[in-house]
């Protein structure tokens, strides 16, 4: 027969169109590459009807250290041919012609063949990206040996990297491929950031890269960290940010003391002076204070973590931001500290300023379309019937569990998805959206400050003519019977803020140098054109530029507030003062006009300005008193809250050092931009609380050291003067609003202005949560309503397993236990007993582990995944291992009696544990 007899094989329509098809994509591959590929030409022993016939399958784990190795196993396969047909039978007998094993070299981007003729030669040559013939040299053995280990390694288990045909087998089968590796790794450790890194990883470093990730998974799933710590204490000679693996590996150890030891050496060492060494002399000077590596930083907030100082690990989190402000890890450690400390707004504030970046799929080819495809399953798998694969292939589930977006989301989206679920199963749905609408500007909120806050209209002249401000916030009374009316011109829409600031100063330029000409001493309350060019102080929030615009300042509220009976008061002062009121021809910039008066004019304005100046002297004393006494009641209740353990605003507060931490996030308020900085406490002239806390946060800052922030808010009493009531009303909501945000009556304007935007990613995740949630509810509801009618509850084995990752991605451990027992109860899932072998492992269930493990060797053995370690079925054994010894494992799994080849396959996990020394080998 044609086909191998228990090895997979894709046919080909033509004979190498699958080398042809991997030439021309090899420019596609970023990372790692594809798993190796290796291709056979058969050949009919007849002589009447010889033909060749094409095939391949992929492989992992094969020795590329050589094209003698490579050789060997294409060489191994001449024995899976069959060559005892029947006596009887018809079909011809076939042999194998020749073969070529294609092996990804990941560090030069290059692809290594290596072409067997059976009998004959070996030749080996490398393929570049062009499709051009180069020969290889021992720099690229040692690189292409390296890179198809990390694939068989870093790919053993990985769900996106899944082919049918691809053939595993144990990358280091023995103590000597093990050294190998290792002298393989020291030697290219410093070009490892050429693989690049895991999708969550932005630029790959020295550091994080696959290189680093393959050595920590390999050593690391097998708890023997010391061969790690040996390899990079050599490298940490070298380089000085390898500390944050150093001091990894020694944690993984349980030698916490010499990681805290090489940590505070890594930090005191990046903190030396150039040139210098440690230990420093008496009198050296300090370090250079560059930032150090988040690597490190996140080690250390790790190991602080789980020493319960959640607080510690906070400041070093924060560290690692400033660090690294465009990694999406740092922004992703600060918010599960965020959520370990139960401060909710910063932790949404955060996750929401995490860099996302686009999912890459794994380095995978297309093959064309193969003729036929040969899988066979061996022998001992079928007879043991632990494999149902007719079960398996049962996939009826309800349309609204297998339309769930959740499964779909791949790399930092996945990682961000994780944190918010974490998120509301600690504080529940009804209270994240609480913490959503505290946090981010809702559409209602919006809708109602672009109808209503900053289109407020205000009367201006004698005729009550108005103009809204349009979508500015900045919005300016114009009568409409002015000069641009006049000129058929429109109104600007959305001014430019840095052109009216610029006039607004050439104003009062031109202003003040007429008051001097004129007499007006500088200073007076005449003197300025924001003291309302009159001498009669302006409304709370607004000044007065030129004579016929009022500017709104106040940029909690952003809209122009004027009263009838106010506007009407000013304009009374102004003709009594002899100043021009806001007149019909009067433009945006004019500047003010002054009568020229008699001698008796001017002893009567005399006395009626300094009348003016002390009612407002009397008013100001008045109002100064009120906001002291305002100020002392809110002290007293700030302390009363602070003695009966109510910590909330500290909690709330994100305190960020510079460079700040948040990601440079605008708050468009109808047209105009506030850049809300979480560590400025407010933005440009906003006295309320900071970004992300709650509204009475603010004030209860600002009253924290009692008699200053009376001071500050007497400064800003002197500086905002109002001569009507109305003026004098909206005076108080500008200067006391953190007292009417504690009373729970703040204006839309600043709960607006302290918010932020929701990004898109985020928005979306949410609502994917919501689905999530809506069919996790709609479920327990229909098991509690069963159960109290004592009915059964049935579900197809697809369904249960949809529940069950649904369950565990909503940290319901109990209810995913139960939905994946309920499914391998109906069908066989390969998914559901991964996911039960973790839980049983946890729960140190050995006889049920060891079943599980069982179950799942023989699916692997029936897709080719003939190796032992690296895997997750090893992992686990070896976790029971490490707390129950390998003899108690070893005799448990005998006393079950399972199948003698498949005894065989088990035996094989504690062959590598005894050989290698797993941790609880001896025991």
């Amino acid at each position: 027969m044609e086909t191998f007899v228990s090895q997979p094989e894709f046919f080909e329509s033509e004979v190498g169109e699958s080398i042809i098809s991997r030439t021309e994509t090899l420019a596609t591959f970023r990372e790692l590459g594809p798993p190796d590929l290796c291709h056979f030409v058969k050949v009919t022993t007849s002589k009447s009807s010889a033909r060749d016939i094409g095939s391949y399958h992929y492989v992992s784990g094969v020795d590329a250290s050589s094209s003698a190795a490579l050789a060997a196993y294409i060489n191994s396969l001449t024995y899976e041919l069959d060559q005892n047909p029947g006596f009887f039978s018809n079909k011809s007998q076939y042999k194998l012609k020749s073969g070529a094993y294609c092996c990804f070299n990941a560090f030069s981007r290059v692809d290594v063949r290596v072409v067997v003729r059976i009998p004959g030669s070996v030749d080996a040559y490398v393929v570049d990206l062009r499709g051009e013939r180069h020969e290889c040299t021992p720099e690229i053995w040692q690189e292409v040996y390296l890179s198809a280990l990390l694939r068989s390694i870093l790919y053993a288990d990985d769900a996106n990297y899944r082919l049918a045909g691809y053939r595993k087998l144990d990358p280091i089968a023995s103590p000597e491929a093990e050294h190998r590796f290792l002298q393989a790794a020291e030697n290219l450790f410093f070009k490892g950031w050429q693989l690049g890194s895991d999708p969550e990883i932005q630029v790959a470093t020295v550091v994080f890269n696959h290189l680093t990730n393959g050595i920590l998974k390999y050593f690391g799933e097998s708890f023997r960290y010391e061969v790690a710590v040996n390899l990079f204490e050599k490298l940490y000679a070298r380089e000085p940010e390898v500390a944050a693996l150093v001091a990894k590996a020694y944690i993984g150890m349980n030698e916490e003391l010499k990681a805290v030891q090489i940590m505070h050496h890594a930090i005191a060492q990046s903190r030396l002076p150039t040139g210098a060494t440690l230990p420093l002399p008496l009198g050296a000077p300090g370090g250079t204070g560059q930032p150090l590596s988040y690597a490190l930083l996140h080690v250390q907030a790790d190991f602080l973590s789980g020493k319960g100082k959640q607080e510690w690990a906070l400041k070093l989190a924060k560290q690692a931001v400033n660090s690294a402000p465009s990694e999406f890890v740092t922004w992703a450690k600060l918010t599960e500290l965020y959520i370990d400390l139960e401060e909710w707004d910063s932790a949404l504030f955060t996750l929401n300023s995490c860099p996302m970046f686009t999912y890459n799929e794994r380095d995978l080819h297309r093959m064309p379309t193969p003729s036929k495809s040969h899988l066979p399953i061996k022998g001992f798998i079928a007879e043991s019937g632990l494999v149902n694969e007719e079960s398996s292939r049962d996939n009826e589930a309800d349309v609204a569990l297998l339309r769930l977006p959740a499964p779909a989301l791949r790399g930092t989206f996945a990682k961000a998805y994780a944190l918010l679920t974490r998120l509301v199963s600690a504080i529940g749905w009804d209270e994240l959206l609480k913490c959503r609408s505290a946090v981010f500007v809702m559409e209602e909120e919006y809708r109602m400050q672009k109808a209503g806050g900053p289109g407020s209209s205000a009367q201006a002249g004698e005729d009550g003519d108005t103009t809204n401000g349009g979508a500015d916030g900045d919005t300016s009374v114009v009568n409409g019977s002015g000069s641009n009316a006049a000129n058929g011109k429109a109104v600007p829409a959305k001014p430019d803020p840095e052109q009216q600031r610029r006039e607004r100063e050439e104003t009062r330029t031109r202003y003040e140098n007429e008051m001097e000409d004129n007499g007006v001493e500088p200073g007076s309350p005449i003197s300025s054109p924001e003291s309302s060019a009159a001498g009669s102080p302006p409304l709370a929030g607004q000044r007065f530029t030129g004579g016929s615009s009022l500017v709104n300042t106040n940029s909690q509220t952003n809209s122009t507030v004027v009263g009838g009976d106010g506007v009407s008061s000013v304009n009374d002062k102004l003709t009594h003062l002899g100043i021009s009121s806001l007149g019909a021809n009067g433009s945006a910039q004019s500047i003010p006009t002054i009568k020229i008066s008699t001698e008796s004019d001017h002893e009567r304005e005399k006395l009626e300005l300094e009348s003016f100046m002390k009612a407002e002297a009397e008013a100001a004393a008045a109002r100064e008193e009120e906001a002291a006494a305002t100020a002392k009641e809110e002290e007293e209740a700030a302390a009363a809250a602070k003695a009966e353990g109510e910590e909330s605003v500290a909690q709330a507060k994100v305190e960020i050092e510079a460079p700040p931490l948040e990601k440079p996030a605008l708050v468009q308020v109808e047209g105009r931009h506030e850049r809300v900085d979480s560590s400025s406490g407010s933005g440009p002239g906003l006295s309320g609380p900071a970004a992300g806390a709650p509204l009475t946060s603010g004030l209860a800052d600002a009253q924290a050291s009692g008699t200053q922030g009376a001071e500050q808010i007497q400064a800003q009493l002197h500086q905002d003067v109002a001569v009507a009531e109305g003026g004098q009303s909206v005076q108080r909501q500008a200067s006391g609003q953190g007292s009417s945000a504690g009373a729970g009556g703040p204006s839309v304007g600043l709960a607006f202005a302290n918010k932020r935007l929701c990004e898109r990613w985020l928005d979306n995740l949410f609502m994917v949560l919501y689905e999530d949630l809506r069919v996790y509810t709609i479920w327990r509801a229909e098991v509690a309503h069963y159960r109290a009618q004592n009915l059964a509850y049935r579900k197809t084995g697809t369904e249960w397993e949809i529940l069950g990752e649904l369950a565990l991605r909503l940290h319901h451990s109990a209810e995913a236990r139960d939905a994946f027992q309920r499914c391998v109860e109906t069908k066989f899932s390969a998914k559901a007993l991964l996911r039960l072998l973790e839980i049983y492992t946890d729960a140190k269930d050995v006889q049920r582990s060891l079943w599980t493990a069982i179950r799942l060797t023989a699916y692997h053995h029936r897709w080719y995944m003939e190796g032992s370690f690296p895997g997750a079925v090893a992992h686990n054994l070896f976790k029971l291992i490490r707390t129950e010894g390998l003899a108690k494992v070893s005799y448990t799994l005998v006393s079950m009696s399972p199948p003698q080849p498949i005894l065989k396959l088990m035996q094989n996990y504690f062959a590598y544990a005894q050989t290698f020394g797993v941790p609880g080998f001896n025991f």
